[in-house]
């Protein structure tokens, strides 16, 4: 007996991603690298293979987002990707505004 997936549920899944969770209509939220950055995106592609016992805690993107990360054992957390991306560019910008040609700041 095939079990189908309802939308919301995560599910291990055909290809590179390995988890989704089943938005509906055949479209899945896959958790996807780019870079040294993780996102969400929305595909067609993959096939439902297995139902996890663990499911999101709703639907939002920070909970799409921590259920895959989770299923995929990546140890991050939307909350903290977004605290990082945060701190990446306030020290960017720091970068830029003590910038005075000497990438020590020393000529000031």
């Amino acid at each position: 007996m095939t079990i189908e997936p309802a939308p919301g549920q995560l599910w291990q899944v055909t290809g590179p991603s390995g988890y989704g969770i089943y938005l509906g209509s055949g479209y899945w939220s896959i958790l996807v690298r780019s870079g040294e950055e993780y996102t969400l995106t929305d595909t067609l592609s993959p096939a439902p293979v297995h139902l996890e016992a663990f499911q999101p805690e709703g639907m939002s993107w920070a909970e799409q987002f921590d259920a895959l990360a989770r299923a995929a054992g990546l140890g991050i957390t939307w909350a903290e990707e977004v605290s990082r991306y945060r701190e990446d560019g306030l020290a960017a910008a720091s970068r830029a505004l003590n910038f005075s040609g000497d990438p020590e700041g020393r000529d000031r």
